[in-house]
């Protein structure tokens, strides 16, 4: 199954052109929306990370090690894409320590743009919204129809689609969401359940 089909119905009809997506990282970036005033205090170092190529995880890993503290102590609100340039915060907790010296940490796909302190933790799921700037490039297709679609797009709004990948590789989440239903039985691993049950809900 490839990527158009697993979107499924299109709310507007067939698409009107072709055109790339992540040719580059700029060409998709995620701005993280956090409505949390810092107290300017406190024992948690909050950091405003701008992210190109890089994801979450990796980016917290490089910077536990700049700052010589367990990865454990770093906490995010969300995952970001990889593929991508995305700006989100992160929070360390340092009890009692400077704020550290993050140079080593910083290079052409990490900087750090801003910093403060807080008395709580950055929590999972704190964020208000993510914000996404697309651009594509290399398109084809009549730029009259797709003014006209786009018109449309702006008046009405479009489904929250799902991309091909909550779907798994190939849909292959789906074809396994499939099967099982198809034995009347769910996996008795508590994770494998919700990931294919995550599945066949956003399909439906």
């Amino acid at each position: 199954m490839n990527e158009l089909e697993l979107l499924g119905p299109r709310a507007y009809g067939d698409a009107l052109g072709r055109a790339a997506l992540k040719a580059t990282a700029e060409d998709f970036q995620v701005d993280e929306v956090l409505d949390i005033p810092l107290s300017g205090d406190g024992e948690h170092l909050w950091l405003w990370v701008e992210k190109r190529g890089l994801n979450t995880e990796e980016a917290a890993r490089r910077l536990a090690r700049a700052a010589g503290v367990q990865l454990r102590t770093v906490s995010y609100a969300g995952l970001k894409d990889r593929q991508a340039l995305t700006r989100q915060w992160f929070s360390i907790q340092l009890p009692g320590k400077a704020d550290p010296d993050f140079s080593a940490a910083q290079d052409a796909t990490l900087q750090i743009l801003k910093s403060g302190r807080h008395k709580r933790k950055l929590q999972r799921g704190a964020h208000a919204a993510n914000g996404f700037t697309l651009r594509l490039t290399q398109l084809e297709g009549d730029k009259e129809a797709l003014n006209q679609r786009l018109e449309t797009i702006a008046r009405q709004g479009i489904p929250n689609y799902f991309g091909a990948q909550r779907f798994g590789y190939q849909g292959g989440n789906l074809g396994e969401a499939r099967d099982y239903a198809g034995r009347k039985a769910l996996p008795e691993q508590r994770a494998v359940r919700s990931r294919l049950l995550s599945t066949a809900r956003s399909y439906l």
